[in-house]
Order: C-alpha cells, then sequence, then structure tokens
C-alpha cells in the first residue's frame, strides 16, 4: 500500500510520531517507515528518532508553550 495512503487510512489524525514507541507499537510497514523518516521533519533523537509532519512542525515550532517528546520549541531539530 502506498504510505500516505496507509497514514490516511491507519493513523489518519497523526502529525508526530516516534520510532521505538510510535512505528513498533502499531507495526508500520518498512516503506511507511521509509516514507515518514525522508518527508517528515526529524525533531529529535528520543525514542529512535521523533518525525513531525511539516506543516505540523511549522505551525508549533515558534509557540514557546509546545514541547516536543523530549525537547523545548526553542531547540532545533536535527
Amino acid at each position: 500500500m502506498d504510505p500516505q495512503e496507509w497514514l490516511k487510512t491507519k493513523m489518519p489524525v497523526m502529525k508526530a510520531c516516534d520510532e521505538n514507541w510510535t512505528m513498533e507499537r502499531y507495526d508500520f510497514p518498512q516503506n511507511v517507515r521509509d516514507w515518514i523518516k525522508n518527508n517528515w521533519i526529524k525533531v529529535n533523537e528520543k525514542g529512535g528518532g521523533t518525525y513531525a509532519e511539516p506543516k505540523y512542525f511549522n505551525e508549533k515550532r515558534n509557540n514557546p508553550l509546545h514541547v516536543w517528546y523530549g525537547m523545548s520549541s526553542m531547540d532545533e531539530p536535527s
């Protein structure tokens, strides 16, 4: 299945995820994992790597009250 279609079907409201918990727990297919890693923004190394959908990341990155898993909004993504 197409990675974007899989995400739309299986995880329709997900805007951020980490590799060790979310991708493993919900058994993301490898092509979906690869697509996220190549098309989303890696915000930190926590949980094997935490990724955010680009539009969501840009909406949240300057919000001083938003905290990414394991990092403050003032930190730059990796």
